[in-house]
């Protein structure tokens, strides 16, 4: 399980609930994120909104489940990477 957060650097961070380790650091917005969501069934997939009125859509755990986005398998591309 994994907990993630918006920061004042500008970063979203994804944090290990059991352990508190950080996971991965998410760099991009030009400002403060200011709102986070997991994927309703992928939860290696988050959303992230920033004041600068931008959305990211993320895949931090790509290492595992290959880019977002990405053609795997035969399927179709799915969205920004």
């Amino acid at each position: 399980r994994t907990l993630a957060s918006t920061h004042g650097d500008h970063t979203v961070k994804i944090t290990c609930a059991h352990t508190g380790r950080l996971v991965r650091q998410l760099e991009g917005h030009p400002r403060t994120p200011w709102t986070v969501k997991y994927h309703p069934t992928r939860s290696n997939i988050v959303a992230s909104g920033c004041l600068g009125f931008q959305v990211r859509v993320w895949d931090w755990d790509h290492r595992r489940h290959g880019r977002y986005g990405e053609r795997r398998g035969g399927g179709a591309g799915g969205g920004p990477g």
